[in-house]
Formats: C-alpha cells, structure tokens, sequence
C-alpha cells in the first residue's frame, strides 16, 4: 500500500512537470505537429518532405537540364535544357551563402540559356532554373578567371 502511495506521487510530481511516463514508453511524439497536406501525422520531418516532394514532383513536372557549359566560366556560360521550354523560364545564380545574385528571363520556346558571370567573384554558384509551371532544378557552376 505504501509502494503503490510512492508511485501515485511520483506520477502525480513527474506530470506536474510535463513529463508522462506513459506517453514517454509507448507513443512517439511527432515535435514539428501533423503535416498539413496529408491530414495525418509522420515519424519525422525529413518523411515529411519527402512525403511533401513525391506529390510536389507528381502535381509539376520539372525542368530537365542536360548540362551547364563552359565549366569552369570566365565571362558567360549556358544551361542547355532537354527540350524547347514551352513557356517563360527563369535562371537564378545564387552564391553559397543563398544570396541571390542575378535573375535572367528568357521567353519560351529556347532550350540554350546564356548569361552573363563575367562581374562575379571567382567561387562555385548554384544556377537554378525554372519554367513556369514546372519545379525548380539546380545544377552548380565555377566561375575562374
């Protein structure tokens, strides 16, 4: 009887604290709360997204890249595309810090994408490249005197 009185008050101090034994040996707590677009919870963030990504791809298609040339750049390069974009796309050249440094627009119906890196800093850019409607897609780029 005194044992049983011991566990009620250390229960009763534990979740007095936030603390639930039960919860703790037999749920798993999702801390980032149930994702919106799938009406349920996850085991993790990173299922999340890739839960979140696989219906993303399948809703838009993305912008296939066949290469980035010349690489290394010194004055201007070209991203090559797949296929003809049908509708205006958008080249972004981002450095690796996430600053955006150049944005580019082209109208549709080209599949050679040229600009202009003869003004940036010699490192490693990521250019991003988007067609209106599609996913993004990324390729990296050395700019070297």
């Amino acid at each position: 009887m005194v044992m049983k009185n011991i566990q009620l008050i250390l229960i009763f101090i534990l979740s007095s604290l936030g603390f639930n034994a039960a919860a703790q040996q037999t749920n798993i707590i999702n801390q980032y709360g149930p994702p919106t677009f799938t009406g349920g919870t996850v085991q993790s963030p990173s299922e999340s997204f890739a839960i979140y990504q696989e219906a993303q791809s399948a809703n838009y298609p993305s912008t296939d890249l066949i290469s980035v040339y010349p690489d290394p750049a010194r004055n201007s390069s070209s991203v090559l595309l797949a296929q003809q974009a049908m509708k205006p796309v958008t080249l972004y050249i981002v450095n690796l810090n996430g600053t955006l440094m150049r944005t580019y627009t082209y109208d549709g119906g080209t599949s050679q994408l040229s600009f202009d890196v003869s003004d940036l800093q010699d490192g490693v850019y990521n250019i991003q490249v988007q067609e209106q409607g599609k996913s993004m897609q990324s390729v990296k780029l050395l700019k070297q005197n």
